[in-house]
């Protein structure tokens, strides 16, 4: 996980159409934190007109490999 983008900046929503959130499926730390981006969108949009967002999973070919090879996907 990258921590360089811990929070997200005012300038990056201002005049937004849209955001998307990429998270790692293999790290589920990844998504929580997609999902705190989330929110901090929200409220930096709060009183605007809301904009859609979309959660992009990544690395399912590693998911995949998982399940395949027999390792259990709940232990993430």
């Amino acid at each position: 996980m990258d921590t360089n983008f811990s929070g997200i900046n005012r300038s990056f929503c201002r005049n937004s159409s849209g955001a998307i959130f990429v998270g790692d499926l293999s790290d589920p730390r990844s998504i929580e934190i997609c999902a705190e981006w989330k929110m901090q969108v929200e409220d930096i949009l709060e009183g605007d007109s809301p904009i859609p967002m979309f959660l992009c999973g990544n690395k399912v070919d590693i998911i995949i490999q998982m399940e395949e090879s027999g390792q259990r996907l709940d232990d993430l």
